[in-house]
């Protein structure tokens, strides 16, 4: 299995979506069935951290719009197609359902909060909503108020929580 994924930012990025991202990539291709995952990521400010096996990380998306624009319309032109196109930021929702319709591939979206609560009022925003195919969320309340005013026939995905490593946040030696 190949995965397509557009994300904002991952290895190499900072704040909580970046941490989410990283963990998702890590887990993606740790899967027994996945092959490869290619990430296009939109920012990476920081040093990488180490990248998962499996993952092809195109930082030749890094450098803006017209930069994203043409990684993606070199994945778009090969021939290997994507059994999965995940959109990791519903703001990356137009060009994900472009490369869903491209690859002839189902299309899942993953909402995070206050950006997937409003519909967006351009049109090119509003229309790939009804080409997506399941839909993952970090709480509850997200795919609520998502759905509120939505034409959107995707599966509903279970939950799927930030995480965090018990290693870094472990209890310390008592004072």
């Amino acid at each position: 299995m190949r995965i397509l994924v557009l994300l904002t930012d991952a290895f190499g990025g900072h704040g909580g979506i970046a941490k989410y991202n990283r963990d998702l990539l890590a887990s993606m291709c740790s899967h027994p069935q996945v092959s490869e995952v290619v990430a296009l990521p939109r920012s990476a400010p920081n040093p990488f951290e180490p990248i998962p096996a499996r993952l092809t990380f195109r930082t030749d998306a890094l450098n803006g719009t017209r930069a994203y624009a043409a990684s993606l319309a070199k994945e778009l032109a090969q021939f290997r197609g994507f059994d999965l196109v995940f959109c990791a930021h519903i703001n990356l929702l137009p060009l994900a359902a472009f490369a869903a319709a491209r690859f002839r591939s189902p299309l899942s979206l993953m909402i995070y909060g206050i950006d997937a609560w409003t519909p967006p009022a351009q049109l090119a925003r509003r229309l790939p909503i009804g080409r997506i195919n399941s839909v993952v969320s970090i709480s509850e309340t997200t795919p609520e108020r998502f759905r509120a005013g939505r034409e959107c026939g995707a599966r509903w995905s279970p939950l799927l929580p930030n995480a965090f490593s018990t290693s870094a946040f472990a209890p310390g030696t008592r004072p």
